[in-house]
């Protein structure tokens, strides 16, 4: 006779998906689940609610997330507390006013966000699956960073060469390559006009658009440097040895005080080893495998059910 486990678990077919918004470094986490797996409030069983009993149907709603206070570390961790089997823990932000809540708590995620502009607040409790959960917040999450979507000027507080990288299309040494060779007063021009560089106010949504800027301030249209940033570039600049010039270049490039003035962390260097090596990302050839899988739209990052939109 084969006997029946106590408990069933059913999916409660998780799905996440990123995106920017329109305006600002805000970021949009657009949550969907199927409304046969969640517990609605009830005063009379405050701790786990009601079934809900309506038709099942996809249930969504979206939540955003600032970099000015960037959550994105400690979102991390929560994934990672889940993952080493902690059973209640919790992830808590500020979007600039608004705040929400993720916790698990024994086989249910529960969600809860004040509400801002066309993300009204909301309180949900679902039943989930442990490596669910993880897969589906961690899986599109690096699916997003890694993709072409991700603007990362757009959220992260970038250095000036990485600003330029971005928007030129060209290596940061190739930049420095170019400006090594230049005298002092052509060598100042290219900085001025590379100063003049504000990656935000194209506000692009192709990178081309970016790098079309980049062309017609330092190729089409170089400035010429006014007096005091004249005064400010190395006066002796022509009698520098190379070594010299490359080291002040790499100086200038390294600040950020030139940068796109948001205050995100590298979402594109963050990872987590525990979070991979529990869902079965076991060597780097398989994490680099499905990297490139959910860079090309091909992994599981959910766009056709949750659509393009909030």
């Amino acid at each position: 006779m084969q006997h029946q486990p106590f408990f069933k678990h059913v999916s409660s077919g998780l799905r996440a998906r990123f995106r920017h918004e329109p305006q600002g470094d805000w970021l949009v986490l657009k949550l969907g689940w199927s409304s046969d797996r969640q517990w609605l409030p009830d005063p009379d069983s405050p701790r786990w609610g009601r079934e809900d009993k309506s038709p099942p149907h996809l249930v969504t709603t979206s939540v955003t997330l600032s970099g000015t206070e960037c959550p994105f570390e400690n979102y991390i961790a929560w994934l990672e507390a889940i993952a080493v089997g902690c059973q209640v823990c919790a992830f808590t932000w500020d979007c600039e006013g608004p705040s929400g809540q993720f916790t698990w708590r024994h086989g249910l995620l529960e969600m809860e966000w004040t509400g801002r502009q066309k993300h009204p607040p909301f309180n949900h409790r679902i039943s989930a699956d442990r490596r669910e959960v993880v897969a589906a917040l961690y899986k599109t999450f690096r699916g997003f960073v890694t993709s072409s979507e991700y603007r990362p000027d757009r959220y992260e507080n970038m250095s000036y060469g990485d600003c330029l990288v971005l928007c030129s299309g060209f290596s940061l040494e190739e930049l420095i390559g170019q400006l090594l060779a230049l005298d002092t007063y052509t060598a100042a021009s290219w900085m001025y006009s590379l100063e003049r560089i504000d990656v935000r106010q194209a506000d692009a949504d192709e990178p081309s658009e970016l790098l079309q800027l980049f062309r017609k301030l330092t190729v089409d249209e170089p400035a010429t440097p006014m007096a005091p940033y004249l005064e400010m570039f190395p006066f002796a600049w022509n009698g520098w040895p190379v070594s010299k010039r490359r080291s002040w270049l790499q100086r200038q490039f390294s600040c950020c005080y030139h940068s796109t003035g948001w205050f995100g962390s590298n979402l594109r260097a963050m990872r987590s080893s525990i979070v991979e090596d529990y869902l079965g990302w076991s060597s780097p050839y398989e994490r680099q495998a499905l990297r490139g899988k959910l860079a090309a739209g091909t992994g599981p990052v959910m766009q056709k059910t949750l659509g393009r939109e909030a």
